[in-house]
């Protein structure tokens, strides 16, 4: 091609995105013949030809096999979610209906973040992932001991990012409420803005210096020992709904890749590393193929949103599914359910809305 760089025709960006749409909606190449017949462009199917031979020189589509059509590349889809795409809003009626999952339910972290993994694949079909608030790692705000039966405590701990962690005791020997209460206050004394794992080492000089009676001092120390390891819950650092929802999907045909892409979702431990990447205060992020860091993923798109609690970014939510996606209507949807998980997360902690 001579004169302008491809990409600075509008013949040229109008091909690709209509190759790109087309090719979101049919899963299926895309001949010169069909572009002719979509576009607005009144060219011929041999100029589109010419066109598409340019795309395909510069990388932004390709051809899969011999007298096929062109599908996108990776590049391509990279030009058309930062250059070419336009920015969708959902509806009025979806915005209603996310809104709903929300009335009248347990405001505790944990129960609305696995309600968002349910209402993001239901509205996106796709798999959907959540990065939880590191509870362990949190500083602590307040501690409380409630005493359900005398052998039975609740420990409630709050964070200063918001999460608040409900997490029974059992004990081996009886305690009253005064024991709790002289526990309680000594703890949160101790453990005020201080992780878990630290609280032990910080009750130590507190609990000995004789001024706790005896039963409160056990029941102290009992918490600072106990409650870390078991509000330190490795298994739920992401949830996940819904991946069963790529074997619907005709671009994963393979199914050793399917395999391998269930596999990957298991992996707790590379998602939440994946996620922590995307965690920003920035709007809807995307990978596309080969951008993602994780292997198996390299044949997916990952578009993310980042949640808040209070003025802090708490954790990120997303979806995963063949680089062929929706993105103006994915990116959509997930930026708005993010606005409205912040929104209840930041007001069950008395903290305000992003």
């Amino acid at each position: 091609m001579t004169g302008e760089a491809p990409l600075e025709s509008e013949r040229h960006k109008t091909i690709l995105e209509s190759i790109i749409r087309q090719y979101i909606a049919s899963a299926a190449p895309i001949g010169s013949r069909t572009l002719s017949r979509s576009t607005d462009l009144h060219l011929s199917p041999a100029s589109i030809r010419n066109i598409m031979a340019d795309l395909e020189e510069m990388g932004f589509i390709m051809q899969p096999h011999t007298s096929a059509g062109r599908v996108p590349t990776d590049k391509g889809y990279r030009y058309y979610v930062d250059v070419l795409m336009q920015v969708q809003r959902i509806t009025q009626e979806e915005q209603e209906r996310i809104r709903r999952e929300y009335e009248s339910r347990e405001l505790e972290v944990s129960a609305v973040l696995r309600q968002t993994t349910r209402l993001i694949t239901a509205l996106t079909r796709k798999p959907s992932l959540i990065s939880v608030p590191r509870r362990d790692e949190a500083a602590l705000r307040h501690l409380e001991l409630v005493a359900m039966t005398p052998t039975k405590l609740l420990t409630v701990a709050v964070f200063a990012n918001g999460v608040v962690e409900n997490v029974p005791l059992d004990l081996e020997q009886p305690v009253t409420e005064a024991a709790a209460e002289q526990a309680q206050a000594v703890l949160n004394r101790a453990g005020r803005g201080r992780r878990l794992s630290e609280l032990a080492g910080a009750l130590a000089p507190l609990a000995a210096d004789g001024a706790l009676a005896e039963p409160a001092r056990r029941l102290a120390e009992l918490v600072a020992q106990r409650l870390p390891r078991l509000v330190r819950r490795e298994d739920e650092s992401v949830l996940v709904d819904g991946a069963s929802m790529l074997l619907d999907e005709p671009d994963f045909r393979d199914l050793r890749s399917v395999k391998d892409l269930l596999r990957t979702l298991e992996n707790r431990a590379a998602l939440a590393e994946l996620l922590q990447r995307e965690l920003t205060d920035e709007r809807a992020g995307v990978r596309i193929g080969s951008e993602n860091a994780v292997t198996d993923l390299r044949d997916c798109s990952v578009v993310t949103a980042s949640y808040s609690i209070g003025d802090l970014p708490a954790g990120v939510l997303g979806i995963v599914g063949p680089t062929r996606i929706e993105y103006p209507k994915m990116i959509a949807i997930l930026d708005y359910v993010a606005y409205v998980v912040s929104d209840v997360l930041s007001a069950a902690r008395g903290g305000n809305g992003r």
